[in-house]
């Protein structure tokens, strides 16, 4: 955790594989905004590239590993997220 905002700012992710709130190739729209630091092991896996925004590395977000996902980004209602993981369940 850090005193100061990490990252404030609209986000625009690309799904790089297959994830609960989105399928392989899909953009997904939101906004982030934390306090805190991801320090990511060499091995993680992403679910998205960050084409606008932080995310977990300045480069990527969304840890995926199984069906469990922890992402930085809150995604609007309006991109697909919701549909996608409850057509997933």
């Amino acid at each position: 955790m850090r005193d100061r905002y990490q990252a404030l700012d609209h986000v625009e992710l690309r799904a790089t594989r297959n994830a609960p709130t989105a399928s392989a190739g899909a953009t997904l729209r939101g906004h982030e905004f934390h306090y805190s630091e991801a320090d990511a092991a060499g091995d993680a896996r992403f679910a998205f590239d960050v084409e606008r925004g932080t995310g977990i590395d300045g480069e990527h977000d969304g840890l995926i590993e199984h069906r469990t996902l922890g992402t930085y980004a809150h995604v609007h209602p309006e991109s697909g997220a919701f549909d996608a993981f409850l057509d997933g369940l």
